[in-house]
């Protein structure tokens, strides 16, 4: 199994920590400008940051997929120098 990155899963690993660190900064961001939302919201509207947390859902997933193909790479290279 080769990373996502060609050459290197240290790049992989760099890359999939990147976007959990990005998602963590714009997960903390959301919850700032949820706490000062002043608008209501309809019963059933799921709000207006309803977007924002399925997008920062999935560049999570995104990251932790990545991050998770450089941690194999990794290993089996390591092993294949065996």
């Amino acid at each position: 199994m080769t990373p996502p990155i060609e050459g290197s899963a240290a790049k992989s690993i760099a890359v999939g920590l990147l976007f959990l660190v990005l998602t963590a900064g714009g997960w903390l961001a959301l919850q700032h400008s949820e706490a000062g939302f002043g608008g209501s919201v309809l019963p059933g509207d799921p709000g207006p940051f309803y977007l924002a947390r399925i997008c920062l859902a999935l560049i999570g997933i995104a990251g932790i997929v990545v991050l998770l193909l450089g941690v194999v790479g990794a290993i089996s290279a390591s092993s294949a120098r065996c």
